[in-house]
């Protein structure tokens, strides 16, 4: 009897070990039990969840058309993806908020963001308009690269990328600074500088040509530098109103202090430039390259003009001169004295210092030597030569009647004839 006890001890010890045995193999596989694929339980406590599981794949739940990360279906309808595991609404085959099914019959809440930028695909029932490019969705910030990144239905509109464009009024290629645009390519009318400093008058713009108008052209700051029609001026240093050739300036109108030409070969002296008056002082006034014919002895007599030389044109005249009949001032004395005077008093044409008879227009050198008494030709004889002269005849005996072997000129008959 004690025997009995005893063995019927050892086999209750024994059967439940074996019950205990089955049980543990019972739940250490998942999806076991109704519900356990679907449940977000880890049923048998192998660190993997539901349909992850390899005891839940051939689960009505894992197999269906829903779009969860497991890729399985959740219920026997095989259509909802909730992580709950169960349906929302009596139909069983929803569970996102708004309460339905989108046309795949799929959950909208576990939509795929295949770009990974935080957006659902507009297919999906999101907001991306390109769930392929991660620089698209409407929080994205609009680039000039030709795509809606911003998802509004424009394309490149107030890209960060985007330029800053100027209004060329003039269409002069050059663009004003007072209206801008920002946009990725020039919008009409505008170009991508403001450096135009005059933008209403095309003809005014960097680089254009600087005209001789009171107006920078070229806008470079100046105004009609460096025209084309500019004039070339000289520095005229002395202020004898010409230049000299060292120092010039382009302009179109004459800088104080310039000159329009560069002729003065002494720009040092007020005294010396062309035209200027030839002065005595040794230097070449008027810029002919020569002193002047006042400050050179041009006869050779050793003065010069402005020495005195009242003519330096003769060797006879010059200060100190002996002063000659000749009717010239030969000692530049201011007087013409030779003789008893080289004046004309008679009016004979002949000075007094050469006529011998000066008071007399009838005698003087070379005139017509005449039976008078007179020296008519001034030669120092009396009638001798003279054209009205007789013909007298040698009376050699003394009678009174010459014979006509021995003749004689003369205005009165020579003793013996």
């Amino acid at each position: 009897m004690k025997l009995n006890i005893i063995s019927l001890m050892c086999l209750v010890m024994l059967l439940g070990f074996v019950a205990g045995c089955l049980g543990e193999d019972q739940t250490s596989v998942e999806g076991d039990e109704p519900g356990e694929c679907a449940d977000g339980a880890d049923n048998d406590q192998d660190g993997v969840v539901d349909c992850d599981d390899d005891g839940c794949t051939v689960d009505a739940t894992c197999i269906g058309d829903d779009d969860d990360t497991a890729g399985d279906d959740d219920d026997t309808a095989g259509d909802d993806d909730d992580t709950a595991g169960d349906d929302d609404d009596s139909a069983g085959d929803d569970d996102d908020t708004a309460g339905d099914d989108d046309t795949a019959g799929d959950d909208d809440t576990s939509a795929v963001d295949e770009d990974g930028d935080g957006y659902v695909a507009l297919s999906a029932g999101g907001t991306d308009c390109d769930d392929s490019n991660p620089t698209v969705s409407p929080a994205a910030l609009e680039l000039c690269d030709g795509i809606d990144n911003d998802c509004d239905g424009e394309t490149d509109e107030d890209a960060i990328d985007g330029s800053t464009w100027y209004l060329d009024a003039d269409s002069d290629g050059y663009g004003g600074s007072l209206l801008t645009a920002h946009a990725c390519s020039a919008p009409p009318s505008y170009v991508n500088n403001s450096d135009d400093c005059d933008d209403l008058i095309a003809t005014i713009y960097p680089g254009a040509t600087e005209l001789c108008n009171g107006i920078d052209d070229d806008c470079d700051g100046a105004i009609d530098d460096d025209a084309p029609a500019a004039q070339t001026w000289y520095l005229d240093n002395d202020g004898d109103g010409v230049g000299g050739f060292w120092l010039t300036q382009e302009a179109c109108d004459m800088p104080t202090g310039y000159a329009p030409d560069s002729t003065d070969c002494d720009d040092t002296n007020p005294l010396v430039y062309p035209a200027a008056v030839e002065l005595c002082d040794g230097l070449d006034n008027d810029c002919d390259g020569s002193l002047g014919g006042e400050e050179t002895d041009d006869d050779g007599d050793g003065i010069t003009e402005c020495s005195g030389d009242c003519d330096d044109a003769d060797p006879l005249r010059f200060p100190g001169s002996a002063e000659l009949c000749d009717g010239i001032d030969n000692d530049c004395d201011a007087a013409t004295i030779a003789g008893d005077g080289e004046s004309d008093d008679d009016g004979d044409l002949v000075l007094n210092c050469e006529d011998c008879a000066d008071l007399d227009a009838a005698i003087y050198p070379g005139a017509t030597e005449i039976c008078n008494g007179f020296d008519d030709d001034c030669d120092g004889t009396v009638d001798v030569g003279a054209g009205d002269e007789s013909t007298w005849y040698f009376d050699a005996d003394g009678d009174g009647f010459g014979g006509f072997l021995l003749t004689q000129q003369a205005c009165t008959a020579p003793m013996g004839y």
